[in-house]
Formats: structure tokens, sequence, C-alpha cells
């Protein structure tokens, strides 16, 4: 998420700001569009969507990595590695994961383009904004991410039963 807010926070905070200062958002208005449903809606909407599945991919990449570190490198057991994994990752474990990859792209997405669609100050103003979008998303992200994993947990403590299972 701390990657996604420093490449496409940013970027969307940029993009935005320059519309903003160049007076192309002014414009828009002038003809009768409206600047928030054309600019800044889709662009929420995609990176909320897309985070989950960065997040996925990555995940897909990480546990792919490990098989081919651990059975083809190392040379252990590939169904002995696929039980071990099963035994540490459970359903609910790439399930929260997603749930908060989402909440992050979404928290993302709005304060990227609200720091981008409230600029001020020329090119100065762009950096300002991109900068602030950035430091401003990866608080969101440290807070939401002590939050739902708090939640998330109590969650699976009330639904399951059951905290971390651990083999020892």
């Amino acid at each position: 998420a701390i990657m996604v807010a420093g490449r496409v926070g940013c970027s969307l905070a940029a993009e935005l700001g320059s519309m903003r200062v160049t007076e192309q958002i002014d414009a828009m208005r002038a003809l009768g569009v409206d600047p928030v449903a054309v600019l800044v809606v889709p662009r929420i909407v995609a990176c909320t969507i897309m985070t989950p599945v960065l997040t996925l991919v990555s995940d897909i990449t990480g546990v792919t990595g490990g098989w081919f570190f651990t059975v083809v490198i190392s040379g252990a057991s590939g169904p002995e590695y696929w039980t071990n994994t099963a035994w540490f990752v459970d359903w609910w474990s790439p399930l929260t994961g997603l749930i908060k990859a989402t909440a992050f792209g979404l928290a993302i997405g709005i304060i990227a383009c609200w720091k981008g669609y409230s600029c001020r100050g020329g090119a100065a103003g762009v950096g300002k904004a991109t900068t602030r979008a950035f430091v401003v998303s990866f608080l969101a992200i440290i807070m939401l991410n002590f939050f739902l994993a708090d939640f998330l947990n109590a969650l699976q403590v009330m639904v399951f039963d059951t905290q971390f299972k651990s083999p020892l």
C-alpha cells in the first residue's frame, strides 16, 4: 500500500493538481461538466479495485517464489512445502489482507484526489500537494492497518473461536 501511495497516489495528486493550477478543472465546470464525477470518482474506484488485485498478485508471487526457492533450489519436498504452507496460511489471512488492501486503496485514492483537487499556487503548489498526498496517505495506511488488524483479529476470535494456529 505504501508503494501504491508513493507511485499512484502521488501521480493522481500531481495530475489533478496540474489540472487545477492550469484552470482545466474550472473550464470543465464552465462547460457544465462535473469534474468530480469525471476526474475524481473513476480514480478513486480504480485505486480501490486495483490495490487488492496487486495484493493478490504479490501474495501469489510470494508463495510461488517460496515454493521455487524451497523445492527447486533447496531440494525440499513439494508436497511438504504445500502442507506446511497450508498449516501456517489459512484462508482467513489472505482475506484479511485483501480487506485491508481495499481500505488502503480507498484511502489512497480519496487522499490523493483531495490533495490534487484542492491544489493552489502553481508548480510549487503541485509539488507540495504531491508530497502531502504521500505523507497523509502513509499515515492513513499505518492507522488503518492498526485498527483493521485489531478489528479483524477480534472478529476471527469471535466468529471462529480461534487465533493463529501454531504447529508447536
